[in-house]
């Protein structure tokens, strides 16, 4: 996956969310390939961030995806502790972003209650979520030199 285009990225992310994976699970598994963590980690991660937090429609999956990414790769971790202030200002920017494109971060206010379309809406802000995830985390990787 280390070659593909944030298209490809997007399409892939659109296929899990058809086998009934989360936002957050279908964000972080098209992204990654470019973070130190192994793909069933990050899919056992993400599972409790679906449908707004375990279904209680807060933050949507997809954006949550995008914080966790950016912390995976952006933190020094835990010794020496020095990257938060920076990674706080790396996600406060793309839950702007998500937010002005979208007009809200909760499910709560971006899904209408229409269960028929749901799943559509939802891929929208996979979408955002991939293309968000996939430009931040390849920034913060190439300002530390990794390929």
């Amino acid at each position: 996956m280390e070659n593909l285009a944030v298209e490809e990225r997007v399409a892939l992310a659109l296929e899990m969310h058809d086998k009934t994976f989360n936002c957050a699970q279908c964000v972080a598994l098209a992204v990654a390939d470019l973070v130190e963590v192994d793909r069933e980690t990050l899919f056992k991660v993400m599972e409790g961030f679906g449908a707004g937090m375990g279904g209680n429609t807060q933050t949507c999956g997809a954006l949550s995806a995008v914080a966790a990414l950016v912390g995976l790769a952006n933190s020094s971790g835990s010794d020496p502790y020095t990257s938060k202030k920076d990674t706080y200002a790396h996600v406060e920017e793309l839950v702007d972003d998500f937010h002005l494109e979208h007009g809200a971060t909760s499910c709560e206010e971006l899904l209408d209650e229409n269960l028929a379309t749901r799943k559509q809406t939802c891929n929208t802000y996979i979408k955002t979520g991939v293309e968000l995830a996939f430009e931040a985390v390849t920034r913060i990787n190439d300002a530390k030199g990794k390929a």
